[in-house]
């Protein structure tokens, strides 16, 4: 994947590396803070005084801890200004690197961003405002960076070419579908009536007596008119 431009890596590495060992380091003593808690919650009772040790270690923990959590707070600002910078290097580098990495696959694009078409069967769609895209009708989550689009196209690449349907068993079925709608050649007919006929011709015939979503097999196609018509049925 081609590297977001003007993003520094080794101001961020610089930022983020001792944040490792800091946050650790806060665990470690929440943990530990936690622990002695509980040990003055089951020790004291309503009649007895709180152990001294305890109250001891409490008060030492907690000092260390605010003032660890103080720095960390800091730290992480700074951290939280990386993100920021790299959100927006790869929100405005975002096109030309999800083109070049089509082209570095040999991917055949068409259509204008934002809705680019790969291969002529995975139609994206993204959203800039709402920082948000679909792959064929289904929505990824979190903001569709580069990245995240060619790794959803990739799998829906994949998906559609292993169940593809060949093109004469697609126009068998669409001729069978046509016929079994009462219609004669030359008659016209609403298209959506024919693509529901045909996912329902290639249910088994227990889901034709008994429907259930469990034992529904949807169209292997692109989401699009079949995929309408699935969920008609």
């Amino acid at each position: 994947m081609p590297a977001v431009p003007g993003f520094n890596v080794g101001s961020f590495a610089a930022v983020s590396q001792p944040l490792v060992s800091k946050l650790q380091n806060v665990a470690r003593l929440s943990a530990r803070q936690a622990q002695i808690l509980r040990g003055l919650t089951s020790e004291s009772k309503p009649s007895l005084s709180v152990p001294a040790e305890l109250m001891q270690n409490a008060q030492e923990v907690s000092a260390i801890l605010a003032q660890e959590i103080e720095q960390l707070s800091q730290e992480l600002k700074a951290l939280q200004s990386q993100i920021s910078e790299w959100r927006l290097a790869e929100r405005t580098s975002r096109r030309n690197r999800f083109e070049e990495a089509s082209r570095l696959r040999g991917w055949k694009l068409v259509g204008n961003w934002p809705e680019p078409v790969v291969e002529g069967i995975v139609f994206i769609v993204i959203n800039e405002e709402d920082k948000h895209a679909t792959v064929n009708g289904k929505r990824l989550s979190g903001e569709p960076a580069a990245d995240t689009l060619i790794a959803a196209a990739e799998s829906e690449l994949d998906s559609l070419r292993r169940n593809r349907t060949e093109p004469a068993a697609f126009i068998a079925a669409l001729w069978k579908a046509f016929r079994a709608c009462g219609t004669e050649p030359g008659k016209g007919i609403e298209i959506y009536r024919v693509l529901r006929e045909m996912v329902w011709q290639q249910q088994t015939r227990s889901f034709q007596r008994d429907p259930r979503r469990e034992t529904f097999r949807p169209y292997p196609a692109p989401e699009g008119p079949l995929q309408v018509a699935s969920r008609r049925c």
